[in-house]
C-alpha cells in the first residue's frame, strides 16, 4: 500500500508565504506552458523537502526545473517547475530474451545493498520456491520475469510489517534508531508484537529477512523486497520516491487544483486521487526494473505504472530515486519533519501539513487545445447540492435528530440537502465545501449578512426521506446582528467549479429565532 500515515492533529490554515508563492507562479506559468503548446501538460511549481534528484524528475512522463535551491533552511528546501504529461501515450513496454547476458554489467543496480541484502542462500531459496511455482527464470524473457514473478510475490507475501523505515537511520551499514524516533519504533514493535529493534528491522526494512518472513509490508518496505528479489534474479532495479501533486491536507491547494485543471477527465482523477491522501502523511515508493533494455515503473505488479491514476494521488510526482534505501537520505529530513509536526512540535521549513512538500500553483494548457475532446469527468461525489430546507438552531421547526446540538459561544444554522447523501457523499460534501469555501449571504429588504465559511459539519437522515445536509457555526457576536423575527433570504456564493454545484432556490429563507 502506499504510505499513508494518518495525522494525529491537522491545520487547515495556509500560509502569507503560500500565497505570494502563488502569485509569483501565476507570473510565470504562461511562458513555462508556451513551449508545450503542441500538446497538453499540467504544470505544477512545488516546494519539496530536500533530498531531490532533478535527474530522476525528468522522465518520459514529467519534465522538471530546478526554480531556487532554499539551501538557506534547515533543513533545506527545493521550488521546482513540475510539467506533466498525463495523456501521452505510454509505449509499448519491449522483451529482451537475452537480458541474462546484456545486463549482466549493470552491477550498480544487481549488487546487494545494506537493506537490499540478498545473498547466494537467498537465491537458492528463490529459485526453488519460484520452481514450485512453476516459474523458470532462467526460460523467460526479462518482461516475463518481472510480470510472473511480482504477481507471485503480491500473492504469497502479507503487508502485515511495521511501519520504521523512515524512522531508522544506518552508521556504516549497520542500523539505529535515534532518540528523535524512539517514540514511533516501539509503537510499531508493540503492535506487531515484537520486543526487539532488531526484529522490527527484520520484519520491516531488510530486503532479505522480508522474503523470508513472507512480508511486503506498506509500499517502502515493498519496494525493498522487490529490489531484492528482482537483483537475485539478475533483473536491475533501483527505487523510486514520489508524492502527489498537492498536499491533500490544505483547502487551499485542493481549491486551486480544482480551478486550475480544465481537462475534466484529469481534473477528476487528481481530485479523487489527491482525496485518498486527505488527512495524513502521503507519498508513494516503488521500483523501477531494466525491461527490454530501458528503465521501467513497477508498481508492485503493474508494469508500465501511469503517472495518472487516481488509487496513486491522481497524478504521481517522482522526486528521487536511489539505488538502496538506505542511501535515501529522507529519514533526516522526511522522516523529522513528520513526526515533529505530529507531535505539534516547531518545524522549519514551515510547510502546510505534515507532508514535505507543497504545491505553491498548479494548472493546464486546455485553453490552448479550443477542439479537443472534454467529456465530463467521473467525480465520486453529486454533481450537484441544492439546499432546500434552512432552520436556526432555536427554530422549533428544527427535526428532531438535529436538536440538542451545540457549539459553547456560536449559534448553528442548518441546511439540508435535496439529494440524499450517502455516507460516502457526505464526506465528499464536506470536503468540496471545505475546500471551495463558499460565503453564505442572508438578505432582507434593509440588510445583508456575508457569512464566510470558517468550519462546516455534516449530517444524514436529519429528514424523513434520508437526506442530509451541512451546518455552520456562527459566533454569537455576529448572530446577534440579526433581527430576531425576520426572514432571510438565502444564497450562496458562485464557486465557478463546473464539476459542483452549490445551489439555492429562490424563496429560500432562514427565519431567526
Amino acid at each position: 500500500m502506499r504510505s499513508m500515515i494518518p495525522l494525529m492533529s491537522r491545520s487547515l490554515r495556509s500560509f502569507t508565504t503560500f500565497a505570494l508563492a502563488c502569485s509569483i507562479f501565476l507570473s510565470h506559468q504562461a511562458t513555462a506552458l508556451a513551449s508545450n503548446a503542441g500538446e497538453y501538460v499540467v504544470h505544477n511549481r512545488m516546494e519539496i523537502l530536500k533530498p531531490i534528484d532533478l535527474g530522476a524528475m525528468n522522465n518520459d512522463s514529467q519534465d522538471a526545473v530546478l526554480v531556487e535551491d532554499r539551501g538557506n533552511l534547515h533543513p533545506a528546501t527545493a521550488v521546482v517547475d513540475i510539467k506533466y504529461y498525463p495523456l501521452r501515450s505510454v509505449p509499448s513496454i519491449q522483451e529482451n530474451p537475452n537480458w541474462q547476458t546484456d545486463d549482466r554489467a549493470m552491477t550498480e543496480f544487481l549488487n546487494p545493498g545494506v537493506t537490499s541484502n540478498w545473498d547466494k542462500e537467498m537465491r537458492g531459496k528463490l529459485l526453488s520456491d519460484l520452481a514450485a511455482a512453476g516459474i523458470d527464470p532462467t526460460k523467460l524473457n526479462d518482461k516475463q520475469v518481472v510480470e510472473k514473478v511480482s504477481n507471485w510475490l503480491v500473492a504469497n507475501f502479507t503487508d502485515k510489517a511495521p511501519f520504521v523505515t523512515y524512522y531508522v537511520n544506518f552508521k556504516n551499514g549497520r542500523p539505529y534508531v535515534r532518540e528523535e524516533f524512539r517514540k514511533e519504533v516501539d509503537a510499531e514493535k508493540a503492535r506487531f508484537g515484537l520486543k526487539t529493534d532488531q526484529e522490527a528491522f527484520d520484519h520491516g526494512l531488510f530486503g532479505k529477512s522480508l522474503f523470508y518472513h513472507r512480508i511486503h509490508g506498506s509500499c517502502t518496505p515493498s519496494a525493498i523486497l522487490w529490489t531484492t528479489v528482482f537483483r537475485a534474479l539478475g533483473i536491475p532495479t533501483r527505487i523510486v520516491e514520489t508524492a502527489p501533486p498537492v498536499d491533500g491536507n490544505d483547502p487551499l491547494q485542493l481549491a486551486n487544483l480544482l480551478r486550475g485543471i480544465s481537462n475534466n477527465v484529469v481534473r477528476s482523477t487528481l481530485v479523487a486521487g489527491v482525496g485518498t491522501g486527505a488527512g495524513a502523511w502521503a507519498n508513494h515508493t516503488f521500483v523501477e526494473v531494466f525491461v527490454g533494455k530501458k528503465w521501467v515503473r513497477l508498481n508492485y505488479n503493474n508494469l508500465g505504472q501511469p503517472i495518472l491514476d487516481r488509487r496513486y494521488f491522481g497524478l504521481l510526482t517522482v522526486v528521487n530515486r536511489f539505488n538502496d534505501w538506505s542511501e535515501s537520505g529522507l529519514v533526516d529530513t522526511w522522516g523529522v519533519h513528520v513526526v515533529r509536526t505530529q507531535d505539534g512540535l516547531p518545524v522549519s521549513p514551515p510547510l502546510s501539513s505534515v507532508n514535505p512538500y507543497r504545491s505553491l500553483g498548479i494548472s493546464d494548457n486546455m485553453s490552448q487545445f479550443p477542439g479537443m475532446a472534454n467529456p465530463p469527468g467521473d467525480l465520486p461525489f453529486p454533481l450537484t447540492a441544492t439546499i432546500d430546507k434552512v432552520w436556526a438552531e432555536a427554530d422549533p421547526n428544527l427535526p428532531d435528530q438535529l436538536k440538542g446540538m451545540h457549539f459553547p459561544g456560536y449559534k448553528l444554522i442548518f441546511m439540508a440537502v435535496h439529494e440524499p447523501l450517502k455516507n460516502s457523499e457526505e464526506g465528499w460534501l464536506r470536503f468540496l465545501l471545505e475546500v471551495l469555501s463558499p460565503e453564505f449571504i442572508l438578505t432582507t429588504d434593509n440588510d445583508q449578512a456575508n457569512f464566510p465559511l470558517q468550519y462546516i459539519g455534516t449530517f444524514t437522515g436529519a429528514m424523513p426521506s434520508g437526506p442530509g445536509g451541512f451546518f455552520i457555526p456562527i459566533p454569537e457576536s455576529e448572530y446577534q446582528k440579526l433581527r430576531v423575527g425576520s426572514k432571510y433570504s438565502v444564497k450562496t456564493s458562485t464557486l465557478n467549479v463546473p464539476e459542483f454545484i452549490l445551489a439555492s432556490p429562490n424563496g429560500l429563507a432562514l427565519t431567526i429565532y
